[in-house]
């Protein structure tokens, strides 16, 4: 593909991986690599799931020399306040509405998220987000991203079993 692309005086280059539902040893090697292979200007890591955005954010240090990635694209269909609102694990830099909702937010999720027949679903129901006053928001982002997840464990081949204890493993402690 570089050789066609100088072939043809093409300036831009991308290159397209195969889509993860976590960030892992194995894909971080891959993009090292890479990175090694083909010296790229950049490379950005799209995020399209809340839960890989979680995992991707305590995992990544895009500051770090040694780091392939260098920048995080939130695709996830979740505005940073709400991400940080759920999985900052600064605690200092969120107002005490926010402390209260990640609260809430975590033990709703630890509790309500299963597994049943290689499937991740939420057992919680709507009157359980508004007798926590907790936005419906966060009911229907919470099941959108779910239902993301589970096609791309199908697509993708993966276990559903270890991705959702590796999912819980990145919550963070509550």
């Amino acid at each position: 593909a570089l050789v066609q692309a100088k072939e043809n005086g093409n300036s831009i280059v991308l290159i397209d991986t195969a889509g993860r539902l976590a960030v892992d040893e194995q894909m971080m090697t891959e993009i090292a690599d890479l990175k090694k292979a083909i010296n790229p200007n950049e490379i950005l890591f799209v995020v399209l799931s809340v839960f890989i955005l979680s995992s991707c954010v305590n995992k990544v240090d895009t500051t770090k020399e040694n780091n392939p990635i260098d920048a995080i694209e939130n695709n996830a269909n979740i505005e940073q306040e709400d991400y940080d609102a759920i999985f900052s694990p600064n605690q200092d830099s969120l107002s005490i509405e926010q402390k209260e909702l990640q609260h809430k937010l975590l033990i709703l999720m630890k509790e309500h998220v299963k597994i049943k027949d290689g499937i991740i679903y939420s057992s919680a129901t709507k009157e359980d987000f508004e007798s926590q006053d907790i936005p419906l928001y966060y009911y229907n982002m919470l099941n959108e991203n779910l239902g993301d997840m589970n096609i791309a464990i199908k697509n993708d081949g993966l276990e559903p079993q270890k991705f959702y204890d590796d999912m819980m493993k990145d919550f963070p402690e509550i």
